[in-house]
């Protein structure tokens, strides 16, 4: 039997911008937490980004995109029948849409930023930048695929975070998909508790995001996620309302 989860990744981008990516992770290997996982750089969205996941020995290719109305979409491609699950993300509502369908509501709780007096991490370079607080309620019987894509495109829409940068792949492996598994058929959402760290290193920028998910009453910390920013993109850029 299978467990766990595996994903492969494509991007639409130029062969020698992937071997300047290489070279940039040999140059700056620091990050926060040594079992930090590695997301995507910049708008997966925009980039056209795909993975394959494995959950619960099931395949499915996820693909990242915007609809005609731009709003972010994922399509759930079920590898062993094709079935294709369209999730639809409307930022304006705050709602997240399986096949038209309301599956997720999405309910930003707290937004702070961190002053610049703030306590460094105990990792040197790395500097607290703010913290979120968010509910994600779902549909009972969502299957831990569609929960992952969810919690990944909720947390796209909140203001600390580079945008879209989150995979449901990084979510789910920062989780534990038998974690997540377990939540099908029992939970109706849960609240991600998320504090954002930034390090300027040789002019990159690099952010972690240290985070849980409490579930039922019961609080699941989860792998830190981290990624190199864009070069003309910085988290300072984005409003928070």
């Amino acid at each position: 039997m299978m467990t766990g989860i595996y994903y492969s990744k494509s991007f639409k981008v130029l062969s020698w911008l992937l071997v300047i990516t290489v070279l940039m992770c040999s140059i700056f290997p620091q990050t926060a937490n040594a079992s930090t996982i590695e997301t995507c750089v910049g708008d997966i969205y925009a980039e056209g980004y795909t993975e394959t996941l494995c959950i619960e020995d099931k395949e499915y290719t996820l693909e990242y995109g915007y609809n005609e109305a731009g709003e972010r979409t994922i399509n759930i491609v079920n590898l062993k029948n094709n079935n294709v699950d369209v999730l639809t993300f409307n930022e304006a509502k705050s709602t997240v849409y399986l096949n038209d369908e309301v599956l997720a509501y999405i309910n930003v709780q707290d937004i702070s930023r961190a002053s610049n007096n703030d306590v460094a991490m105990p990792n040197a370079g790395w500097t607290l930048i703010g913290t979120d607080k968010v509910t994600i309620e779902w549909d009972m019987a969502a299957e831990a695929v569609v929960i992952g894509a969810a919690i990944a495109g909720a947390l796209g829409l909140i203001a600390l975070v580079s945008p879209a940068a989150v995979t449901a792949g990084a979510v789910l492996a920062s989780i534990g998909p038998a974690i997540v598994a377990g939540w099908v058929g029992i939970s109706v959402g849960g609240t991600a508790s998320l504090a954002f760290y930034q390090m300027v290193q040789f002019g990159t920028v690099q952010y972690q995001m240290e985070w849980s998910m409490k579930v039922n009453g019961k609080t699941y910390e989860c792998t830190p996620i981290g990624w190199v920013a864009n070069p003309y993109y910085s988290i300072s850029d984005r409003v928070v309302a």
